[in-house]
């Protein structure tokens, strides 16, 4: 007795069943994969970008810091050498600046830090700029000249001048080097994220590739079993036919 042929072995059902259970996992591993890295991707890059933004404030507040003593000291000189009060327009807005951006940089400083102890001698010098330029103005303006010329023969001005911009210097370059160590990371940052996007949209691809494949050898092979037992049908219905055919000639004779 001839029996009608199912699906192909080569793919039965059982085997698409577990191979698409297998590739449905696999598919939705990569997916959460890049979902959990593109969070945690992100989280970094957030983080790095609020480095960046802090270290520029930074950076800012003491190249204000330098600027408004600079801009201080020149108002001073020339009060000093002129005697024109107009010359100290300058000075008091200056010193306001001044002294907001030492508050800036004294919070955005913290204690552990290896800036707290440069940045605790460039405040000392600071206020002992602003002290011995108040103290020449001061001599200056009830004409004791003489006076404000010798505080300014001793150099020391000069000196804390010149030390303010040692450590204005030093922490200018410590930002910059922040700054560049956090571009870097942010750049790898994006760097891997394009690497975990890519690989994972790989393996999507090639997941989704493979259960398409299957499933089409599996509808192939369902159809070429139609096919064999549509030929079959056909044969046993000539057989049958043949057969009445042939009994009811015997019936005949």
């Amino acid at each position: 007795m001839t029996s009608i042929p199912g699906p192909r072995k080569s793919l039965s059902r059982n085997t698409l069943v577990t191979l698409t259970a297998i590739l449905f996992f696999v598919g939705l591993s990569a997916l959460f994969l890049i979902i959990g890295t593109t969070i945690w991707l992100g989280l970094r890059s957030q983080a790095y970008f609020s480095e960046i933004v802090a270290v520029r404030d930074f950076r800012s507040s003491v190249v204000e810091l330098r600027s408004a003593l600079l801009a201080a000291e020149t108002s001073q000189r020339g009060y000093l050498l002129t005697g024109n009060e107009i010359y100290l327009a300058p000075y008091g807005t200056e010193k306001i600046i001044a002294k907001r951006n030492v508050d800036l940089l004294s919070r955005a400083i913290p204690a552990s830090s290896p800036q707290a102890l440069p940045f605790a001698r460039l405040k000392a010098a600071v206020d002992q700029k602003f002290v011995e330029m108040e103290t020449t103005i001061e001599l200056k303006r009830v004409r004791r000249d003489l006076d404000a010329l010798a505080i300014i023969k001793t150099n020391k001005g000069k000196r804390l001048t010149d030390e303010s911009n040692v450590y204005f210097a030093g922490l200018v370059t410590f930002a910059d080097q922040r700054l560049a160590t956090a571009s870097d990371e942010q750049n790898k940052n994006y760097k891997l994220l394009q690497l975990i996007s890519l690989a994972g949209g790989i393996v999507i691809l090639l997941v989704t590739t493979a259960a398409a494949v299957m499933v089409l050898r599996y509808a192939r092979a369902i159809a070429a079993s139609r096919d064999e037992v549509n030929a079959l049908n056909a044969s046993l219905e000539r057989r049958v036919q043949d057969r009445t055919a042939h009994l009811a000639q015997l019936n005949e004779e």
